[in-house]
């Protein structure tokens, strides 16, 4: 426990999800973390594959001051802190009262729909914890939630009420970046929020069974608008027990990978590699760095710094440019580090790590478009990590496993890539109520549009889907619908609800 100014701070808590053929570790930072036992990614037959992996933001705000916020993947003080931040005012939560994972599991919220309205019935304590509501001074809705029966906003798992997922296994973290002095104490925070999803799958199906979704909420906090708001992921890429990895960039599928050396004798000759697939937001470059203090290509010191490396360029504000270690050779200007032959902007020309010297220990970043980031609002950013052993190492076999993951999410309703900006605690509205069949039924939503919408019976069946590509904000209800009480679905990127509406003749 360390103490900073009037206030103390744990380390952070963390939990541990296990999948099919993956295993990854989520701190309350939002860090995805390593311990002496468990990386932070690991498969569960036991291989290291990442030691950690996090995001920076960054921004200027509207007095010209640069602010940035970073997770540090090499090891040591943090730029996140556990728990929310107030509306009005952004001042940090108590972190030792939000120093938490939760953990919950499908089956669990399945357990819950069925048996909460039972006789002595206790719901787990993941269901009964979950933080839907933040309280007097916080967001009304921090974690998404099923707002079951009544669209009144509040978390009541008594009331049928239970988390919002769509995955099999669910870790999710809130943080902020306010609650503590930064790695770099001259360095302002942003007043932003973060909230970190770990989605895993059980489903029998290889495409999902050696990956993992992760879905970074950012939401701003503060009373201005950041016009050029940027985040990138960062990550510490470590396959086995050797810090001997390869990087390359896919551009072409937007992921960014590490490949391991085969003469570790851990691997037996086989090909492992670990990367990081952008799902939404578009990908504007790739970068490293090292744990050095080298005033090209090291470890980042001012704001401008971690503000050059997310815009592309290395440290020094010089442009990466093509072949050998991207610093001093004579190619052309480049956006993306190692992309062997995947980069169209550059023809069929080749390049990649292997060419400057022996693998070795590299940070990598994924850089996100700017973007502008409202006060009051929130932006998704899911990307997918994921590992791939293979018997020959070719490029195309990445982005093809990559291709089979996106086509079975796409199925699950997770890649509305427009759907990616958004702001919690909007009612929806129906009218009129109680409806006659035959009649017009209006129904008004929130900024975050619909995924999916649905009219179902108070029994959970479905009486009619909504074609969305054709909604014009009201359907008519069928003639020879009976008389009774039904529901009107609501499905969104970030949550679903039930509104009850009386339907006469």
């Amino acid at each position: 426990m360390v103490a900073l100014g009037s206030s103390v701070y744990a380390q952070p808590a963390t939990d541990r999800l296990m999948s099919r053929q993956i295993s990854v570790r989520l701190s309350g930072n939002g860090l995805l973390s390593d311990s002496a036992e468990f990386p932070a990614i690991g498969s569960v037959a036991g291989m290291r594959l990442m030691d950690r992996a996090g995001v920076w933001m960054s921004a200027t705000d509207n007095t010209g001051t640069i602010r940035v916020s970073a997770h540090n993947v090499i090891g040591g003080v943090q730029d996140f802190w556990c728990g929310p931040l107030q509306v009005n005012n952004g001042a940090s939560s108590d972190t030792l009262a939000w120093n938490k994972v939760w953990q919950v599991k499908k089956q669990q919220i399945d357990f819950h729909k069925q048996h909460y309205q039972d006789n002595n019935y206790v719901a787990v304590p993941v269901i009964t914890t979950w933080p839907g509501n933040g309280g007097a001074g916080y967001a009304k809705i921090l974690a998404p939630f099923v707002d079951n029966d009544i669209n009144d906003q509040l978390y009541q798992p008594s009331q049928g009420d239970y988390p919002y997922m769509k995955s099999d296994v669910l870790m999710y973290s809130i943080a902020n970046d306010k609650a503590g002095i930064h790695q770099q104490g001259n360095i302002a925070p942003l007043g932003v929020e973060l909230h970190t999803s770990v989605m895993a799958f059980s489903l029998p199906d290889t495409a999902l069974s050696r990956c993992v979704m992760v879905r970074y909420s950012v939401f701003n906090r503060t009373s201005s608008d950041y016009k050029n708001f940027r985040l990138s992921t960062v990550m510490n890429f470590g396959i086995g027990s050797q810090d001997n990895e390869y990087l390359g960039t896919d551009v072409r599928n937007k992921i960014l990978f590490a490949i391991n050396d085969t003469s570790e004798a851990t691997f037996s000759n086989r090909l492992l590699s670990i990367g990081c697939m952008a799902l939404n937001n578009q990908l504007s470059s790739t970068m490293y760095f090292e744990n050095t203090p080298d005033p090209v290509n090291g470890f980042p010191v001012l704001d401008s710094h971690y503000v050059r490396l997310m815009s592309g360029y290395w440290k020094n504000g010089k442009q990466l440019v093509y072949g050998g270690n991207g610093v001093d050779a004579s190619g052309a200007s480049a956006k993306f580090v190692y992309p062997y032959n995947t980069d169209a902007s550059q023809g069929s020309v080749m390049w990649s790590d292997n060419e400057r010297y022996q693998p070795g220990k590299r940070y990598g970043l994924m850089n996100f478009d700017t973007v502008n980031l409202k006060a009051g609002t929130g932006r998704n950013y899911d990307v997918v990590y994921f590992f791939v052993e293979e018997d020959t190492f070719d490029i195309k076999q990445i982005g093809q496993s990559c291709l089979k993951i996106k086509q079975v999410l796409d199925t699950k309703n997770l890649l509305k890539n427009d759907k990616n900006e958004f702001k919690y605690g909007q009612k929806i509205a129906l009218y009129p109520n109680p409806v006659r069949a035959g009649e017009k039924m209006v129904i008004k939503f929130s900024a975050e549009s619909p995924a999916s919408m649905r009219i179902i019976s108070s029994e959970g069946r479905q009486i009619i889907k909504i074609d969305l590509d054709n909604f014009d904000n009201s359907i008519i209800l069928p003639q020879d619908l009976a008389e009774g009480v039904y529901l009107l679905e609501y499905e969104t990127l970030n949550t679903k609800r039930y509104i009850k509406f009386t339907l006469n003749h």
